[in-house]
């Protein structure tokens, strides 16, 4: 758990640099960020349960089949390296899932494993606003199987990460989205207090709805 944490901690430093400046900095989409985000999108429908039974087997089956490609788009880029080991994890995570609960958390970890490679394909999207988008399924996933503690870790990260990700928001003229964040935040904190999972729940389903906005902010 301790180690999950820290990671994603140093994937937002390691990676915020080469997004403050957004696509100008990393350079222009490349063919590697369609790649990319396409294995996202399928992970995000695994893991918020959009995707369920055979057809999220089948979404899993096509992650583990077209991972080697997209990992091929970013193998040279010494950055990517926690990134690509901790997806090459996940993936092994979702070939071996033996049930629908392990199938959705190794599909959310993917997500969050993810993350930073869309600074280096040019996305001008800050990797936070990814992760806030990873930590609220993970929340989610874990008021279901009433794991409060890791609930706890992972509720703490998303205050932390959003304190660090407010001023950059403000920067671009993303009042209305910070104030729809701010109260997302504060309405999840309040339901993992309060050890409700079906709060808790409809406070993960805010932060999601808030990274929809942060996400326009940054022009995606």
């Amino acid at each position: 758990m301790l180690t999950r944490i820290a990671c994603l901690a140093f994937a937002v430093l390691l990676f915020s640099s080469l997004s403050t400046t957004g696509a100008t900095a990393a350079g222009p989409r490349t063919e590697g960020f369609g790649r990319l985000a396409a294995l996202e999108d399928r992970a995000e429908g695994i893991a918020g349960g959009e995707q369920t039974g055979a057809a999220a087997r089948t979404a899993a089956a096509q992650i583990v089949a077209r991972w080697p490609a997209v990992r091929a788009d970013f193998a040279a880029e010494q950055a990517a390296h926690w990134s690509l080991s901790a997806v090459d994890g996940e993936v092994a995570a979702l070939r071996s899932a033996s049930d629908g609960v392990t199938l959705q958390r190794a599909a959310n970890e993917a997500t969050g494993a993810l993350a930073p490679l869309f600074a280096l394909a040019g996305d001008p999207v800050p990797v936070s606003v990814r992760l806030l988008d990873y930590l609220g399924r993970s929340i989610a996933l874990d008021a279901r199987a009433g794991d409060w503690g890791r609930a706890a870790e992972d509720g703490a990260n998303v205050e932390r990460t959003w304190v660090t990700l407010r001023p950059r928001v403000l920067e671009h003229h993303g009042q209305a989205a910070a104030a729809a964040t701010d109260r997302a935040v504060a309405a999840l904190k309040t339901a993992l207090r309060a050890q409700s999972a079906t709060r808790v729940a409809a406070g993960a389903h805010g932060t999601g709805i808030a990274v929809d906005l942060l996400e326009k902010v940054f022009g995606d």
